[in-house]
């Protein structure tokens, strides 16, 4: 029988390049690493999943110090390329700072079914509601390869 194994992790919530979470991570790559004395079927890992907030507010700096002090080494301690990893963006994976580009519509609850798949299904009013995923999007897109899914 063939199996999958994924390794799913969330929040890590990354502010800048002084936010320590040193000791976090080294317990996590150690345990990764280690993972085949914890029990001989962890031994493989197909892919990870990280499923919200990486950044804490949607930077493009949060998530270039992600990459490099989180998912490098994490991927490395896998044994994976960068297109094994499946990133959902969070809350925390928007910039609030781009709020301010939203129209007013968007800055109270929508009315209704018919106004929802107005947003979502006009291209430019989907390319409006995403502004604040820009950072997220790019990040995904340069460093996996993979074209991130719009409503992930």
């Amino acid at each position: 029988m063939t199996t999958v194994t994924w390794l799913h992790l969330s929040d890590w919530h990354q502010k800048g390049k002084d936010f320590d979470r040193q000791v976090v991570l080294r317990a996590l790559l150690k345990d990764i690493r280690e993972r085949n004395e914890i029990s001989p079927t962890l031994w493989k890992i197909d892919f990870v999943i990280f499923s919200g907030d990486v950044a804490f507010s949607g930077k493009s700096e949060e998530y270039e110090t992600a990459k490099e002090q989180f998912f490098q080494p994490l991927l490395e301690a896998c044994g994976l390329e960068p297109s094994k990893l499946f990133i959902v963006p969070g809350n925390h994976d928007l910039n609030r700072d781009d709020f301010s580009l939203l129209p007013s519509d968007l800055k109270k609850p929508l009315s209704g079914e018919k106004e929802v798949q107005k947003w979502l299904t006009e291209d430019r009013k989907k390319d409006r509601l995403l502004d604040p995923f820009q950072a997220f999007s790019s990040f995904v897109r340069e460093y996996t390869g993979q074209e991130p899914s719009d409503y992930a």
